[in-house]
């Protein structure tokens, strides 16, 4: 569902040089479907920190959340893929 790595969504750092840090998750996300069912009823939440500088590289700045009828299924750490002093 989600690689280690691959860029998710952005979140904005107060007070920071750079005002944006990219996030990705901290490892792969992986979810097994019961045969019969889709994957497209899976959904994914990010649930992001509020951030303030400074903020390093590998920093956990939230959380993608997994669901499939209303039930999480998943929840992986989103870490900082760059640095803001």
């Amino acid at each position: 569902m989600a690689a280690k790595g691959e860029p998710v969504e952005k979140v904005r750092v107060k007070r920071g040089a750079v005002r944006k840090v990219e996030t990705a998750p901290e490892m792969d996300a992986v979810i097994t479907v019961p045969k019969g069912e889709s994957v497209k009823k899976v959904k994914t939440k990010t649930e992001l920190n509020e951030l303030r500088a400074p903020v390093k590289k590998g920093d956990i700045v939230g959380h993608a959340v997994f669901f499939s009828d209303g039930k999480e299924l998943c929840r992986t750490p989103l870490c900082a893929l760059n640095s803001s002093n």
